[in-house]
């Protein structure tokens, strides 16, 4: 009897380690100086399985109703992950929506979300853009009927979860797995505070320049003091958006 139970015991240790073998732990480097994220790693540890997943669906326009906006779309790698070319976002069908993209860079520092802060977890924010109607125009319900009917997102999400069921949660989890780790660390600025280079004597007036007159709001860093401020501008109307 004890050789049996020790051979069941066995096989439930065979059958953890093979479970958990599948994925590769990311380690998310924490910059010299700076402060704790705010971002909860222990909710959704960072694999490179999942962080891969995450990077197909940001860049899949499957996301969208028509199979035609991805997250890049507005969201450009070569422009820092935002637009620069116009006002306001374009969305589904030529739409144009209410807002421009923000920028995704440092995320795992932010506790609000949106340029209103309408969002406080990086895993509920790209609800919004899917199901806005202005952007993507589609229900989380049929992107994971368009994702489950998909062999290859079926193999992605075995790889980084250990089954083929893809639900809500483990895409948006996965999409935060690829968003948290946009960080910006290395910079001349970076590398100037790290003593690994010096600023030239026009940047070094701009940088004393910057301390005097914006660094108040925009606190190093992360060039940011993490609230909402009101910047004095009037409101354009014409931009149609009226959220202070």
């Amino acid at each position: 009897m004890r050789i049996y139970w020790k051979f069941l015991l066995l096989l439930v240790l065979i059958g953890f380690s093979f479970t958990n073998k599948y994925t590769t732990p990311l380690y998310f480097e924490i910059p010299k100086n700076w402060p704790k994220p705010k971002y909860d790693f222990k909710r959704n540890p960072l694999t490179e399985e999942g962080f891969q997943l995450g990077r197909n669906l940001f860049y899949d326009p499957i996301l969208s109703r028509d199979n035609t906006i991805s997250c890049q779309s507005c969201h450009l790698q070569q422009t820092g992950f935002t637009h620069v070319d116009h006002q306001l976002s374009h969305g589904i069908d030529g739409k144009i929506g209410n807002r421009n993209s923000m920028a995704l860079i440092n995320l795992a520092w932010n506790k609000d979300f949106m340029w209103d802060g309408g969002v406080n977890n990086l895993e509920m924010q790209p609800i919004n853009p899917i199901t806005n109607p202005l952007e993507m125009d589609e229900t989380i319900e049929h992107v994971i009927a368009k994702l489950q009917a998909s062999e290859k997102y079926r193999i992605l999400f075995a790889k980084a979860f250990g089954d083929e069921k893809i639900t809500s949660q483990r895409l948006l989890k996965a999409l935060a797995q690829f968003t948290v780790m946009l960080t910006s660390s290395n910079a001349k600025y970076d590398k100037v505070m790290r003593k690994e280079e010096s600023f030239t004597t026009q940047e070094q007036h701009g940088y004393d320049l910057f301390k005097i007159n914006c660094a108040s709001c925009h606190k190093e860093p992360l060039f940011s003091d993490d609230r909402f401020e009101k910047n004095g501008l009037s409101i354009d109307e014409t931009l149609n958006d009226l959220a202070e």
